[in-house]
């Protein structure tokens, strides 16, 4: 299933709010854990484009390298997280929600995309001139 807003035109794999017309408790408990869902993927990529270059622009790569790239950036984030390599995701860097649920915006959404870099270079180096 694909998660969507009011903009995609609806499919049968694909799930998308309810319009904001007269919903009834039920379509409004929907919309909300839909929303929720949304969010998390924007999470889940705005994380895996901060720490992996490939994802902030275009991937000119044939459909299948595409998907094994991203396989292999979300096993690697998954290994990482596992070592609790605070280096690597700190606490703020992902949205994260209040006791009364309102929702505050991580580091990655709120200040863009490679802004929190994984390590900081202590200076920068030209890898053609170490050899």
């Amino acid at each position: 299933m694909f998660v969507g807003d009011e903009a995609y035109p609806l499919r049968t794999d694909l799930m998308k709010p309810y319009p904001f017309r007269q919903l009834d408790h039920s379509q409004r408990v929907y919309n909300y854990h839909l929303s929720r869902a949304r969010r998390v993927v924007e999470n889940a990529f705005g994380i895996l484009a901060n720490r992996f270059r490939v994802f902030r622009s275009t991937i000119l790569l044939h459909p299948d390298s595409v998907t094994k790239t991203t396989l292999a950036s979300v096993c690697l984030h998954n290994f990482l997280c596992d070592r609790r390599s605070e280096a690597y995701m700190t606490p703020a860097l992902a949205d994260w929600e209040d006791v009364d649920h309102r929702v505050n915006e991580g580091a990655c959404r709120r200040d863009g995309l490679g802004s929190t870099q994984c390590v900081p270079a202590e200076r920068s180096r030209n890898p053609t001139l170490a050899m």
